[in-house]
C-alpha cells in the first residue's frame, strides 16, 4: 500500500520523502516529518547486488521509500495522536527509522565470511554493524515507549499473557 492510499492530504503525499518538514494537516493536526529520501546511488550503493529496485529507473531510493512508507502506514493508520505526539513521530522517530534503514542496507553488504573477524589480539569479534543495529533498535523502542506508542509488557500492573499454542487434532 502506498502513501497515497491513506487518508492524508494531497500536500502530505506530494511532500513525503522531501526535505520540506511541513507535510500538511489531518483532522486539525498539523503533520511535520523529517523523512527526506535520498536519490538512488545505483552502482555506488553497497547493496546493489541484492537490491530489487536497482535496475528500475533512477530517482529516490525505493528501498528507503518503502521502508519509511511502512513506518508512516503504521503510525497514521490507527493511531490517534496529539499535535505534540505527531510532531515527535515525524521529527524524532522518522529520522531514527531512516538511519535504521541505512544500517540495514549497509548490513546487507556484509558477506557471510565478514560477519566475524579476528582483531589485533587474535580474538574473534562480530562485525560492528550488528551492534549498531541492535543499539539503534533499542533507542527507537525506548522512544516509542516514552511517547506511549507501544505498551510496556514489563510495567507493573500490566499482565502480559503470551499466546497459547494451538494443536491440531489428529
Amino acid at each position: 500500500m502506498a502513501i497515497q492510499d491513506f487518508p492524508v492530504t494531497k500536500t502530505f503525499t506530494e511532500r513525503f520523502g522531501t526535505m520540506h518538514p511541513l507535510k500538511g494537516s489531518k483532522d486539525e493536526i498539523t503533520m511535520y516529518s523529517w523523512d527526506l529520501i535520498e536519490e538512488c546511488a545505483g552502482d555506488r550503493c553497497r547493496a546493489v547486488g541484492y537490491c530489487h529496485f536497482s535496475k528500475s529507473k533512477r530517482g529516490k531510493c525505493r528501498v528507503m521509500y518503502w521502508f519509511l512508507n511502512g513506518v508512516v502506514e503504521t503510525f497514521i493508520r490507527d493511531q490517534v495522536l496529539s499535535q505534540r505526539e505527531m510532531w515527535k513521530v515525524g521529527m524524532q522517530l522518522m529520522p531514527m527509522y531512516k538511519v535504521w534503514c541505512k544500517l540495514l542496507i549497509f548490513e546487507s553488504s556484509v558477506s557471510v565470511d565478514k560477519v566475524g573477524y579476528k582483531n589485533a589480539k587474535d580474538e574473534w569479534r562480530i562485525h560492528p554493524i550488528f551492534k549498531s543495529i541492535g543499539d539503534h533498535v533499542d533507542k527507537i523502542n525506548k522512544l516509542e515507549l516514552k511517547l506511549g506508542l507501544v505498551r510496556d509488557e514489563k510495567k507493573p500492573g500490566v499482565e502480559f499473557v503470551p499466546p497459547t499454542q494451538v494443536r491440531r487434532k489428529k
